[in-house]
């Protein structure tokens, strides 16, 4: 499996998650959270497939 599906994968999972946490719980520092975690994640990604 390539790293840019997986990534991508990951995001669009990311994302869903983001969302459903925060209908549940009406917080948006949860979101974030999953949105920081999902930007290291694309960052040590992309870094990976440069070198």
């Amino acid at each position: 499996m390539p790293p840019m599906i997986m990534c991508m994968t990951f995001s669009i999972l990311g994302s869903c998650c983001a969302i459903l946490h925060l209908t549940r719980l009406g917080r948006l520092s949860i979101w974030t959270m999953q949105y920081k975690r999902m930007k290291l994640f694309i960052i040590h990604e992309t870094t990976w497939l440069w070198f």
